[in-house]
This record gives structure tokens, C-alpha cells and sequence, in this order.
């Protein structure tokens, strides 16, 4: 399965800049800059606003391998990731949610 963010549970102020970099093929994965090419402002900010108010999806079952999870405790606290993301890593305002996102992506995108 293709790395993916989940959008549903991002802030409205993030996705509308993911969205318009889409659009503006500012961010390139084809299948969204062709559904974004034709939205307008107006679009987008509705588009974003649906999206920010739908319920987020339940976290994963597994909780995961603990020795990995104190590991990323650590890089958490040594490049001090949740003052920016959060405690819980929600996100909040044009900063991203974090939280319940599919590792694959995230590790693509902190790549890039």
C-alpha cells in the first residue's frame, strides 16, 4: 500500500497549504494534483474545513514494540518534537497531526 496521510484528522490551516501546493504542483503526487488543478481558494478552504470536522479514525489496536517506542521517546525529547506537534501529537494550526498517521508516510516524508 502507497504511503498516504490520513487528512481527515489534520488541521484545516494544514491542508489547505497541502492542498494549494498540490494545486500550484508545489508538491508533486499526481493523482492529487489532478484532483486539486481546478479548486479555487474557496475550494480549498472548503475542502479542508469538511475534511478537519470529520471524526479521526480509531488508533491502531497493536501498540507496537516497546523497545521502539522508548526509542522514539527518545528522539522525541532530544529534537523536542512535541512542542511544535504536541504533547499528543494532534497538531494544531498549520502544523500536522502526527499522531495514528501510517509510519511509511511518515517516514517518507521526513526523507524528503
Amino acid at each position: 500500500m502507497a504511503a498516504e496521510e490520513k487528512i481527515n484528522v489534520q488541521p484545516s490551516p494544514y491542508t489547505v497549504i497541502q492542498l494549494f501546493m498540490f494545486r500550484e504542483k508545489m508538491r508533486v503526487a499526481e493523482p492529487m494534483n489532478e484532483m486539486a488543478k481546478e479548486l479555487s481558494d474557496n475550494d480549498l478552504q472548503a475542502t479542508t474545513d469538511f475534511f478537519a470536522k470529520q471524526p479521526a479514525s480509531n488508533p491502531p489496536a497493536d501498540a507496537g514494540d516497546p523497545a521502539r517506542l522508548e526509542r522514539s521517546r527518545a528522539v522525541v525529547e532530544q529534537s523536542h518534537c512535541d512542542v511544535c506537534h504536541r504533547p499528543d501529537f494532534s497538531g494544531r494550526g498549520n502544523v500536522p497531526r502526527l499522531a495514528d498517521q501510517r509510519e511509511d508516510y511518515l517516514l517518507k516524508t521526513l526523507r524528503e
